[in-house]
């Protein structure tokens, strides 16, 4: 029996054990995800467990290269841009176990000479974009300009930007310019254009029609509306609205589903959150045989009560008449790193569009992003 016992703790002890509920998380503890070449970066590799008898592994696009909680990157260079992720590994009596790997941290290494500094938090609809257009060796700018996809949105002197109540259409490239002095000669140079995204704080709800639960009675179906929050704390109370061709099924429900008889016709569902009166409407979902008269009952449903016209709830930001000269010549005591582009020269600007708001009032409906267009007949 003891012999047993023993071959089989040696062959546990060959394997690692791989713990489901452990994922280790990378922080950085010095500089930012976008740093000038010559920069100083830390990055700490941590796990939820409490336990200080972790050892730690380091990768770099997936190839191993350190094996400490602290990752101290010196005098950074354009090499060392990457994907960063951790992963934790313990000793146990039946042999080692290891943490989930880390989500990548990308490390972006510049040589050039102006930085747009963005969160890597996701930016929500109706939120504030916060950016900072910065020099190397913390030149302070006479001015700095932002821009999105190649048109100006914001020109001012101090290199922290600011973007209140973002809308779908923020999203895109955003890049900066900085001028400043230096011994009596002026410089400009533009940062390299990076992705901001946008996500709305509703998604378009779907209905699922399932018929194949067990728990569901004979004749009966359940319908249930699929739909993303993105809040920053916790989600308020959300409210479910489920429509057959167009006309309410039940009250409203804090749940997401509910058993209906089977019936053919066009299914939807509404959510509403009644603290902000944020409301979408998704799409119909056919079920079964539908007939002109689901499409008519559907399309007289959707008819747009009168109501006053809405403002647009998020702000412009319109063109300078005239964009001034911008020099672009660079200091010389500088050498970019091989491979490095400084500067974007003759940008042509072109109209945006701004996207209609989300918060719509309860029940309005229309041909509209928010609300389902009529169904053609058949």
């Amino acid at each position: 029996m003891e012999v047993l016992l023993f071959l089989v703790f040696a062959t546990l002890s060959l394997c690692t054990v791989v713990h489901g509920s452990l994922r280790a998380e990378v922080q950085q503890v010095l500089g930012y995800p976008r740093s000038f070449s010559g920069e100083n970066i830390q990055l700490r590799c941590s796990i939820s467990n409490t336990r200080s008898n972790w050892t730690y592994s380091w990768f770099k696009d997936d190839s191993p290269i350190y094996g400490q909680d602290l990752l101290k990157l010196w005098n950074v260079n354009l090499r060392q841009s990457g994907k960063y992720s951790c992963q934790a590994f313990r000793d146990t009596l039946i042999g080692p176990i290891r943490s989930q790997k880390s989500l990548p941290l990308h490390i972006d290494i510049d040589g050039g000479w102006v930085i747009l500094q963005v969160s890597t938090n996701p930016v929500i609809v109706g939120e504030t974009l916060q950016m900072t257009c910065l020099i190397r060796n913390k030149i302070q700018p006479q001015e700095v300009a932002l821009y999105r996809d190649g048109v100006e949105v914001l020109r001012q002197t101090s290199p922290h930007l600011q973007l209140h109540n973002i809308s779908l259409a923020d999203q895109g490239m955003y890049e900066c310019s900085a001028n400043w002095d230096k011994q009596r000669q002026s410089y400009s140079a533009n940062s390299v254009a990076t992705q901001v995204n946008v996500l709305e704080v509703l998604s378009e709800p779907v209905v699922e029609v399932d018929l194949e639960n067990p728990v569901i009675p004979p004749k009966m179906m359940r319908l249930t509306c699929h739909v993303q929050f993105n809040f920053r704390n916790v989600a308020p109370p959300i409210s479910y609205y489920f429509y057959k061709n167009g006309h309410k099924l039940v009250p409203s429900t804090s749940e997401n589903n509910i058993i209906t008889k089977q019936s053919p016709g066009l299914y939807s569902c509404k959510v509403r959150v009644p603290m902000s009166d944020l409301v979408r409407l998704g799409q119909a979902t056919p079920f079964g045989a539908v007939t002109a008269e689901h499409r008519k009952l559907y399309n007289s449903a959707l008819q747009p009560r009168a109501f006053a016209p809405m403002a647009p709830a998020f702000p412009t930001h319109p063109l300078p008449p005239e964009e001034p000269p911008r020099p672009t010549a660079l200091p010389k005591p500088f050498q970019p790193e091989q491979g490095t582009s400084l500067s974007q020269d003759n940008i042509q600007p072109t109209q945006g569009q701004i996207a209609p708001p989300d918060d719509l009032p309860e029940d309005v409906s229309g041909d509209s992003p928010y609300f389902p267009s009529p169904l053609p007949a058949v």
